[in-house]
């Protein structure tokens, strides 16, 4: 898929998409709703040991903090597509506004709002605190940049019980707005997790907490391999938010992190970007604004002299698809997501091949490689959706998102279906009719289309 607008409609839709379930004016007893997709970022504050590195290589003076939102990020969100930009400080909530964004603001790491959050007491929320706390939930919810909370990163399950009395507390003050929690990825070692198992881990902070939304993120892109997990992971969440009736966004990378990972090229961007609507992702997150290795190495975070990184570019086009596309599944049933092209036998683990059965398939692709783990993936992601909630089987689906793979080839597949299909094009946010029962498509390296039976 690619996709240009022209910058009038991007303002505009920032503007209306932040207005669309972001303001907090009039609907103090509304639950949260996701409204324009997430599409953001992640900005975590600098290490004081790489302070002087990274201000050598951004133009950055050493005190800088790019959690901080400030116009020039604001200006770059825009451009680059973000609608939820991270603050620090609810001051920074006139510059969201301003701008048309949606605001998240960081609880945990930052003062005061951490030390009233997550107090050195036993008991939440100490006394003394409770009217600081309301002044601080009342001041945000009232900003029509108002979106989210960023409670924490990653917690251990020891602290679920706190976390479900924040998040309680959110919901009853402040309904309207997320409090939001990323979580541990499910291939994370166990001693992390603080339970015996990611099962444990993911059902006990759904029972425990009550989330409105699930996140985690997987990286998956290293220097000599590809992380074998990157789609099971992916299962494995999405399937947990399905039953749980919430929606889910998942955290992929878009940077190079260090010497054992690499900078994804814009092919590998396109792939990690399509990959979550296979499985009916409302939100993505892109790893990190800024790197440590400086903005040769990718993130959000432009070079000293003004010039975008290669990443930023990219998001440029991938941010319209990957919104459009999100909008249309919102209003579909996720039945599962399946990969062909693989032996069964030699498969990339937590995932199988479309069943027999199925409504929709790709009739040319066999099922004959082998899987080598760490391999790059290659073959087709078909993700299955109905329009029917009582359909829980591909045999019965009505749409199907198809996804090529291959980040280093694009493909031409005929997609074979029920009844004739139509195709959306993300471009020009229509449906084009085929006149067939089968759509032929031409997919971008990484790249994919969601094909849907024609109305009657």
């Amino acid at each position: 898929m690619v996709t240009t607008r022209s910058n009038l409609f991007i303002a505009c839709l920032w503007l209306c998409s932040s207005l669309h379930g972001g303001s907090a004016r009039g609907l103090e007893s509304t639950a949260w709703a996701v409204g324009e997709p997430i599409f953001t970022y992640n900005n975590f504050s600098i290490p004081d040991s790489i302070r002087a590195s990274l201000s050598n290589n951004y133009g950055w003076p050493i005190g800088y903090d790019p959690t901080a939102l400030n116009p020039a990020i604001a200006e770059q969100a825009v451009s680059g597509g973000f609608n939820l930009v991270w603050i620090n400080d609810l001051t920074q909530l006139a510059i969201a506004e301003r701008y048309g964004l949606r605001a998240q603001l960081v609880i945990s790491g930052h003062q005061p709002q951490n030390n009233l959050f997550f107090p050195q007491a036993t008991k939440w929320p100490a006394p003394a605190d409770v009217a600081a706390i309301d002044a601080l939930i009342d001041q945000f919810k009232i900003s029509p940049a108002a979106y989210s909370y960023f409670i924490i990163d990653e917690p251990s399950a020891n602290r679920f019980a706190h976390l479900a009395e924040v998040v309680a507390y959110l919901k009853e003050r402040d309904p309207a707005h997320l409090a939001y929690i990323n979580l541990f990825p499910p291939d994370e070692i166990t001693t992390d997790l603080g339970a015996p198992s990611y099962a444990v881990y993911l059902s006990e902070f759904v029972r425990t907490v009550n989330p409105a939304l699930l996140s985690y993120d997987s990286y998956n892109l290293f220097a000599n391999n590809d992380r074998s997990l990157f789609l099971g992971n992916m299962q494995t969440v999405a399937r947990a938010a399905a039953q749980a009736g919430i929606p889910f966004m998942a955290i992929v990378q878009g940077s190079k992190f260090g010497s054992n990972w690499r900078l994804p090229t814009i092919s590998e961007l396109r792939f990690l970007t399509n990959a979550p609507l296979a499985f009916g992702a409302q939100g993505i997150s892109y790893f990190n604004y800024w790197t440590p290795l400086g903005p040769s190495a990718g993130g959000l975070a432009p070079h000293p002299d003004g010039t975008p990184t290669a990443m930023y570019e990219a998001f440029r086009t991938l941010s319209p698809q990957f919104k459009a596309v999100s909008r249309q599944l919102r209003d579909l049933q996720w039945i599962g997501t399946y990969l062909k092209g693989y032996v069964a036998w030699a498969i990339p683990r937590y995932m199988t091949q479309p069943p027999d059965h199925a409504s929709f398939d790709v009739a040319s692709l066999a099922n004959r490689m082998p899987y080598v783990d760490g391999s790059p993936l290659k073959g087709v992601l078909l993700g299955y959706f109905g329009t029917d909630s009582s359909c829980s089987s591909p045999a019965c689906a009505t749409h199907v998102f198809v996804q090529n793979l291959d980040y280093t080839a694009g493909k031409n597949y005929r997609v074979n279906g029920p009844s004739p299909l139509s195709v959306y094009d993300a471009d020009t946010d229509a449906w084009i009719p085929t006149g067939h029962n089968f759509a032929d498509v031409t997919l971008q390296a990484g790249g994919g289309v969601l094909i849907g039976v024609s109305p009657n």
